[in-house]
């Protein structure tokens, strides 16, 4: 009988205290959603940025 009180407290009661802690996942804490113009501009600018940087990095060595 204390083994089984002992496995329900490892097995159920340990974590639920653990994830009892986490904060609440509601509707305030997700990310906006982008739509496909944003998305496509945040991937131009990415593209840009890497760009520059790889070129930058090819006149140095050269």
């Amino acid at each position: 009988m204390r083994i089984l009180l002992l496995l329900l407290l490892v097995l159920f009661l340990a974590p639920s205290a653990v994830f009892s802690q986490l904060p609440d996942e509601g509707p305030g804490r997700r990310q906006p959603a982008n739509n496909q113009q944003q998305a496509l501009n945040l991937l131009e600018g990415f593209a840009e940025s890497s760009w520059g940087e790889s070129y930058a990095n090819l006149r140095e060595k050269f």
